[in-house]
């Protein structure tokens, strides 16, 4: 016999005020990335040592797009798993982003952030096309990068005036 074979017992739920504090609401991936994207727009964009927050950010946040990147076309791609075969999150988790932290400043670097966040973009747009659906964190990752490219192509002025 299994260990799970034994009585069942139900146990009641606790309140929600106890189960869903403010600190389990504040954690939701939505509500991290919202307030990332604000903290990107205020400090970024008002804040005199913005232009230095905005390279620091991108940096991490293309690092860290790229490496999910890479997991997901390695368990696409190397491994069984169902779940991630035909995966049209590597649209807006791209492995060129792994890329343009290390780049040098120019038109390459240029056109490779624009192609990205031109992609990225119309997957949110045509979302209603595609066989797949995706979590509503994706929109303001999306914005993220969206804004992040309007900075570093030099759409929006991190200097003062």
């Amino acid at each position: 016999t299994s260990v799970l074979d034994g009585p069942t017992e139900i146990v009641p739920a606790c309140e929600s005020s106890q189960v869903a504090s403010w600190t389990n609401r504040l954690f939701q991936p939505f509500v991290v990335f919202l307030l990332l994207y604000l903290s990107v727009i205020v400090i970024g964009l008002r804040c005199r040592w913005g232009k230095r927050y905005i390279d620091v950010f991108s940096f991490v946040f293309y690092i860290l797009l790229g490496v999910g990147s890479l997991i997901l076309v390695y368990l696409w791609f190397f491994t069984n798993h169902v779940w991630t075969v035909n995966n049209w999150n590597l649209i807006w988790m791209n492995p060129l982003y792994l890329i343009i932290p290390f780049m040098r400043e120019g038109k390459w670097k240029k056109r490779l952030i624009y192609l990205t966040s031109i992609a990225s973009a119309a997957m949110v747009v045509f979302s209603w096309l595609i066989p797949q659906s995706f979590n509503s964190t994706v929109i303001i990752i999306v914005l993220i990068q969206i804004s992040l490219a309007a900075v570093k192509l030099g759409k929006v002025n991190l200097s003062k005036k």
